[in-house]
C-alpha cells in the first residue's frame, strides 16, 4: 500500500530486513521531505482490518513516479524512513483507508461499517483527536508559535469543546466522560498543569 508523506524525517539503515526486530543507523539528519512511500506490513494490516493505522516510520517506494528520493548508493531493502517532528523528536502519523494511493480491493464500505465494536470506536475517536492536534501543531509551526506536545496549554474541558467544533467531529453526541476515555487513549500528548493554562491557546494558533 502506497501513501504520500510530507514532513520531517530521516533515512535509516536497518541492521537486518525492515519489518523485523531490527536496529537502525541514521544515514541522514532530520529534514523536510515529501513523496510517496510504502506502508510497513503491520500498518497495511491495520488499514485492511480497521481502516486506519499509526506509523512511526515508512518504507521506500520504487514503483511510483513521485517516490521519495533515496540516499545515494543505498539499497532500498535495508532502508526505513523515520518520522521526526519539528523539534527533531520521533513522531507518528495516522493514515486512513482514503489516504492509501492503491487501496486493496477487498476493503468495502460495508466491511468498514461493520467494524463497530466499542474498542474500535474509541480507537477512531483517539485517532481523530490526534489528527486534529497534528494539524494544530503544523499551524503553530507555520506561525512560529511554541507547541509542546507534552504540555498543551489548555484544560481538558477546553480541549473537548475545541474537538467538538472541528469539521466531521466524532464528539458532537458524546459525553465529557466518554471524551475523557478517548483522551486517555490518545498517545503522545499531555495537558499542562492547571496553573499554566492559556485561555486563548487554540484561537491564537488557528484563529
Amino acid at each position: 500500500m502506497l501513501v504520500y508523506y510530507s514532513g520531517g524525517g530521516a533515512w535509516c539503515k536497518a541492521s537486518s530486513q525492515p519489518d523485523t526486530e531490527s536496529t537502525y543507523n541514521r544515514l541522514t539528519g532530520p529534514n523536510f521531505i515529501s513523496g510517496v512511500f510504502l506502508l510497513p506490513k503491520s500498518a497495511q494490516q491495520g488499514i485492511t482490518y480497521t481502516g486506519s493505522a499509526e506509523v512511526t516510520y515508512l518504507l521506500p517506494c520504487l514503483s511510483h513516479e513521485d517516490a521519495a528520493p533515496l540516499p545515494e548508493g543505498e539499497e532500498a531493502e535495508t532502508l526505513v524512513f523515520q518520522l521526526y517532528a519539528a523539534d527533531n523528536l520521533f513522531t507518528e502519523k495516522v493514515y486512513q483507508t482514503e489516504d492509501v494511493l492503491n487501496p486493496p480491493k477487498s476493503i468495502t464500505s460495508s466491511q468498514k461499517n461493520s467494524l463497530g465494536s466499542p474498542q474500535s470506536k474509541e480507537a477512531k475517536r483517539a485517532s481523530f483527536i490526534k489528527e486534529r492536534l497534528i494539524e494544530l501543531e503544523e499551524a503553530a509551526q507555520v506561525q512560529d508559535i511554541p507547541f509542546d506536545r507534552m504540555s498543551l496549554k489548555c484544560s481538558r474541558e477546553e480541549l473537548f469543546k475545541w474537538v467538538k467544533g472541528k469539521k466531521g467531529s466524532l464528539f458532537n453526541r458524546i459525553s465529557f466522560d466518554t471524551f475523557c476515555g478517548s483522551w486517555q487513549a490518545t498517545k503522545g500528548y499531555k495537558l499542562c498543569p492547571p496553573a499554566s493554562v492559556e485561555k486563548d491557546f487554540f484561537t491564537k494558533i488557528q484563529g
